[in-house]
């Protein structure tokens, strides 16, 4: 019939909706935004992008049961003076053996009971294992996927999500704007000139990975089990400085001996308490006078006194 079809996120109709909700006022307010020149719209997932959003909902759907089991376990046998670790694996090790162990306060009941939970976290155990295979299946078959792997950091679970959610990314214009889908950009709140900008919005798709515990990188990634895929603002300045002392590895060497030994022994020297002098100007001339005994006390370390003021007496004439 010659007609695009578009979707529009529902936040970006709503505030175009006026007075009560109806289908009157919905289908005005979609009239109206659809009009503005700068509405941005849905991208519409292809069967493969679904296929794999799929696998990535139930896989997270399953892992939200299994922490509800653990969870459960552990509430329900610390009523009983039973108590196991938070950890996952530890409920694993050492379920079966509370189980088998007569001494405890367990009841008959109580141990069918557990046991039953212990078979559904198996069960849930090995559902997760598959959906894992699956995501890799589906990473293996992706040239676009495995694109995405070769970038630091990424492994087969994360790439997957980013292809099931954005796919080949062509609605973005740039790269600030796929960060800003993400959510990684600062929120705003400017007016009158002003700008002011605050902590990340998280606005985006927190995707909590479980791959992070097999990953090669979670050491120094992060100390959790896991982490959710966000990026800090700042984080490119790290990246810049870690390239630094890439190309200069003697530099923190360096800045210890030059830098942080000095400081070090002028605060030693100063004392645990503030400046005694007030305003900048005051506070510029009391720190002077410290650096310049420093260096005096350095340079009668290193000539002697009678080196010292001779060195001085020829540089005055």
């Amino acid at each position: 019939m010659g007609h695009h079809v578009q979707i529009i996120a529902p936040r970006f109709v709503k505030p175009y909706v006026k007075s009560q909700k109806n289908d009157r006022n919905d289908a005005e307010a979609i009239t109206d935004a659809v009009s503005r020149p700068t509405m941005r719209y849905v991208a519409i997932n292809s069967v493969e992008q679904q296929d794999i959003q799929s696998m990535h909902r139930i896989r997270s759907l399953l892992m939200r049961d299994r922490i509800a089991q653990i969870n459960q376990i552990r509430g329900l046998l610390a009523e009983y003076g039973v108590v196991i670790a938070q950890t996952p694996l530890k409920v694993r090790q050492q379920l079966p053996a509370i189980l088998d162990d007569p001494d405890n306060e367990l009841t008959a009941l109580t141990r069918s009971m557990m046991h039953d939970m212990y078979e559904r976290l198996t069960l849930l155990d090995t559902q997760i294992a598959r959906y894992d295979d699956l995501i890799l299946h589906a990473h293996m078959a992706s040239a676009l996927s495995q694109r995405l792997e070769k970038i630091r950091g990424v492994g087969p679970m994360i790439a997957t999500a980013v292809i099931a959610a954005a796919g080949s990314a062509t609605e973005f214009a740039n790269g600030r704007q796929f960060a800003a889908w993400l959510g990684l950009t600062p929120r705003q709140h400017s007016s009158g000139g002003r700008q002011r900008l605050f902590g990340i919005t998280k606005r985006g798709n927190g995707y909590w990975p479980s791959a992070c515990p097999r990953c090669p990188m979670k050491a120094r990634c992060s100390p959790s089990d896991s982490r959710r895929i966000r990026r800090w603002e700042h984080e490119h300045l790290l990246e810049a400085m870690q390239r630094r002392l890439d190309r200069e590895p003697d530099a923190m060497t360096i800045r210890r001996s030059t830098v942080e030994h000095v400081f070090g022994t002028l605060k030693h020297w100063m004392g645990p308490a503030h400046f005694l002098t007030r305003t900048l100007r005051r506070v510029s001339t009391e720190m002077s006078l410290q650096v310049l005994a420093y260096n005096l006390k350095r340079v009668m370390n290193i000539l002697g006194v009678a080196g010292t003021m001779k060195a001085m007496k020829m540089a005055r004439s």
